[in-house]
């Protein structure tokens, strides 16, 4: 099964986009088409068969990406489906936990 092939592999749910990710300026758009389309190049060896693993068992998907913001400063910028697909959240490393209100 070819992972990384452009289309949406899974359903992301709600959305929640951190205050920080939110500060950095970006649009995290194509951040979470990547994640959706199994795009995890910048993840190990190991994390990318984690998350097949994940994508097999109803479990919950990780993706981490390297941003680069001005001052050329490098941030991780990680998101997470949970196991239903009923929510991702777009969050910087070293973030609180962000859940829903409600």
């Amino acid at each position: 099964m070819n992972y990384f092939n452009n289309h949406p592999i899974f359903s992301l749910g709600e959305i929640i986009i951190s205050p920080g990710v939110s500060n950095l300026g970006i649009d995290p758009t194509s951040l979470l088409r990547r994640h959706q389309e199994c795009d995890w190049s910048q993840m190990c060896a190991e994390d990318v068969e984690l998350n097949k693993q994940a994508l097999a068992n109803g479990e919950a998907i990780v993706s981490r990406y390297h941003v680069t913001i001005l001052m050329k400063k490098s941030v991780m910028v990680t998101i997470v489906t949970e196991e239903d697909r009923s929510l991702t959240v777009v969050f910087i490393e070293g973030e609180p936990a962000m859940m829903p209100a409600g």
